[in-house]
């Protein structure tokens, strides 16, 4: 940033975002000789894209200012954002079970015939799939919790459907209708994105409108609803 450059951001009322020492310097002398101006810094989180290094808002309040940027740490995602201990999750995502069955005996399970499970096996067919952004890459590999019970998936994930091998989980305490819990403080945003292969941000961002959303503990957001 250069003097013509903080003029012009002044004269149109502008916030800069500062992201080297020089964009600094240069704003901090035009501060001085028009009686100070707000900006913002950009804190490299660890990416090396953008922002001073090395910073960030997991130093402590010393460096959160006015304003901080969590970025998706605000949801609960703690690998890939520098987080020192694991974030509470703020997102959780349920599945509805449409169909509850006992396997007779051995047979595989989804398109391609990819998994096999024994006789006397307990599947639930749950009402989410690649369609609604649980990733294609979840087939035999992701997990979700059923009655506080770590239950697989088992074969592929389509377009609508998936399934889980719910045979740990008492019969009764789980039936069609009930959720499974694929995010959950159990199994959380990270967790799922590594049995898919990917990050947090990619499991957040690819989550479907045809979801319901709920939202709870801090009031409906301005123009939200509660469906």
């Amino acid at each position: 940033m250069g003097a013509d450059t903080a003029k012009d951001i002044a004269a149109f009322d502008l916030t800069p975002v500062l992201n080297t020492p020089e964009d600094i310097a240069a704003w901090a002398d035009h501060g001085r000789a028009t009686g100070g101006a707000a900006a913002i810094l950009s804190l490299d989180t660890g990416m090396r894209r953008l922002g001073l290094s090395p910073a960030g808002i997991f130093l402590g309040p010393d460096f959160h200012y006015d304003l901080s940027r969590p970025g998706a740490a605000l949801y609960g995602v703690s690998r890939s954002t520098g987080a020192p201990k694991k974030m509470k999750q703020a997102v959780g995502l349920k599945g509805k079970i449409l169909q509850i069955r006992v396997v007779d005996s051995e047979s595989t399970v989804g398109y391609g015939a990819t998994q096999s499970v024994p006789a006397g096996s307990r599947l639930a067919t749950v009402a989410a799939g690649y369609a609604d952004g649980y990733l294609r890459s979840l087939g035999n590999r992701g997990h979700g919790y059923a009655a506080g019970v770590k239950v697989p998936v088992v074969g592929r994930v389509s377009m609508d459907l998936v399934t889980f091998d719910i045979s740990a989980v008492p019969p009764h305490a789980i039936g069609t209708g009930d959720d499974i819990d694929m995010i959950c403080e159990q199994h959380t945003i990270d967790d799922l994105a590594d049995e898919a292969g990917t990050i947090g941000y990619e499991i957040l961002t690819a989550l479907g409108q045809r979801y319901a959303r709920t939202y709870t503990g801090g009031g409906v957001p301005a123009g939200g609803d509660r469906s």
